[in-house]
């Protein structure tokens, strides 16, 4: 039975916190703002989130956003890079299996990266932090049910213990990447999730 397989993008399928950073603090500068706890929430929250946050005005935070990703879409090429093994192993899991993608980066950037980064592989579900999702189980809701897979054979793979918290909410199973940007000490919840010490490790998982 083909399996439902949705990624996380941040630290999950992309090395990306150098540019989330440089362009959300360069563009907060901008404004007048030292734009500050990016780090520690990519992935997490979304950027609205973390500009209000900083006690930035709802009415400054959309311009700012829209700067930023003016920012990020003209140099994400500088310091972004796909995970090690991230495209041989998604052209394996493609074969066969629905892949999907739920992320707090807006959806317009995603299938940008995804399109350069991941050229030749079919995501049939992007959902984005701008797709109208209060929450990441919010966005795992809408592509499981879209998706017509049971939730037996449905898997959220991401690398912060939110991900890993969405999937036990939806009642899925999740797979933990080690080696993005979450901390092992972020989990103080029950779940049953399976650890990814590398991209290729993954199949074996499933």
């Amino acid at each position: 039975m083909k399996k439902l397989l949705v990624f996380d993008m941040d630290g999950t399928l992309i090395d990306s916190d150098k540019t989330i950073i440089r362009c959300l603090k360069q563009v907060g500068s901008d404004f007048g703002y030292d734009v500050k706890y990016v780090s520690e929430n990519i992935g997490v929250k979304k950027l609205e989130e973390i500009l209000a946050m900083n006690s930035i005005p709802e009415g400054t935070i959309n311009e700012i956003l829209e700067k930023y990703r003016e920012c990020y879409l003209n140099q994400f090429k500088l310091d972004t890079v796909p995970m090690e093994g991230a495209y041989k192993t998604l052209k394996e899991l493609n074969r066969g299996n629905v892949l999907g993608i739920l992320t707090f980066k807006n959806s317009f950037l995603t299938r940008q990266i995804l399109n350069h980064f991941f050229e030749g592989i079919t995501f049939q579900f992007i959902v984005g932090g701008n797709d109208n999702i209060s929450s990441k189980a919010e966005g795992l809701k809408r592509i499981i049910s879209e998706s017509g897979i049971p939730f037996s054979q449905s898997y959220y793979i991401g690398d912060r213990s939110t991900d890993m918290k969405a999937a036990m909410e939806c009642g899925i199973n999740g797979i933990w990447i080690k080696f993005g940007l979450g901390e092992k000490d972020e989990f103080n919840f029950p779940f049953k999730y399976r650890t990814a010490h590398s991209f290729e490790e993954i199949p074996s998982l499933l």
